[in-house]
């Protein structure tokens, strides 16, 4: 029987003090007596998994989102269908991948993630998919030169040049004492 919250306090029949995964552990041998030790690595599994589904669809909605936006320093493929097309098609992909790649319709104590985890990975992976985008689209568009951004483009900079050259843009101006981005 277990006692506690899994807080360091929960214990078996006055036994030492056990920390969740032991509790949870035990409690997923006792419900699945056939499945072995090593199916416990399922939630590793799953949030390595869950964190390319959302980096692979992250950079497919960032190239639909860039494509339609009309933001050509986003684009990783310069014609702006072309990426509207791979955006898509990388978001579909991911999610088809995923889903049936196994059945992850499991609870957190199951070898699923439990909802802190999940947000930490989704943010992780939306990070990388991010800096992924701005590395490769700045290095896909790094000549793209349609003159200076103006200090108050914001992310409309970006339908112009590439966001290494808008950064280091207004990085220069910002250096130089002037107003950039409309605050002063």
């Amino acid at each position: 029987m277990v006692y506690g919250n899994c807080a360091g306090v929960a214990r078996f029949d006055d036994a030492k003090p056990l920390d969740c995964a032991d509790v949870v552990g035990t409690a997923y041998r006792r419900a699945h007596p056939s499945v072995p030790p090593i199916a416990m690595i399922t939630s590793y599994t799953f949030a390595a998994d869950y964190f390319m589904l959302v980096f692979i669809a992250g950079v497919g909605v960032i190239q639909a989102a860039a494509s339609i936006g009309g933001l050509k320093g986003l684009l990783i493929v310069k014609h702006p269908l072309a990426a509207r097309a791979l955006g898509i098609a990388l978001a579909v992909c991911a999610f088809i991948w995923f889903f049936t790649n196994s059945n992850w319709n499991i609870n957190d104590y199951e070898g699923g993630l439990d909802t802190n985890d999940q947000a930490l990975v989704f943010f992780l992976g939306i990070a990388a998919a991010g800096a992924l985008t701005v590395a490769l689209s700045s290095l896909v568009n790094m000549r793209m030169k349609d003159g200076s951004p103006s200090p108050d483009a914001g992310i409309g900079a970006l339908r112009r040049v590439c966001y290494f050259r808008a950064l280091a843009h207004n990085l220069k101006r910002w250096r130089a004492g002037e107003d950039v981005g409309g605050r002063g």
